[in-house]
């Protein structure tokens, strides 16, 4: 693919990804699209979202958060996410997320993409 590509959040599917509940994304950019070093996810954390504790063994994820309020604790300190903060989680680094407000938006980018990887991808 040699050209641009434009995504419209209303055209994108709508998944829950494993270990995360009242949680939903979509993804903006993949593997699928032509992109060969990183994902984009647009997420949404409802008043009872979270993340159970996890890692991930083959890539990154970063997250910028757009809205809201995210609880996150791990193998760092524990922090608190709000508009415009931004966190990188590199690759073995066990965290979990707790939605803290009605509603919290985000942007994930996973490196290399995570959909290219033998980690699976709930779409269900």
């Amino acid at each position: 693919m040699n050209t641009y590509k434009k995504v419209s959040m209303k055209d994108v599917e709508v998944y829950s990804p494993p270990g995360h509940g009242d949680t939903y994304n979509k993804r903006l950019l993949g593997p699928k699209d032509g992109a060969v070093f990183a994902e984009i996810i647009h997420g949404e954390m409802g008043n009872v979202g979270h993340a159970e504790p996890h890692a991930h063994a083959e890539f990154e994820q970063s997250m910028y958060m757009l809205s809201g309020r995210l609880r996150v604790t791990g193998d760092g300190p524990e922090v608190i996410l709000e508009k415009d903060d931004f966190i990188f989680f590199p690759k073995h680094s066990m965290h979990k997320v707790v939605c803290e407000t009605e509603k919290a938006t985000f942007l994930v980018i996973y490196s290399p993409p995570r959909e290219a990887s033998s980690e699976a991808v709930n779409k269900g």
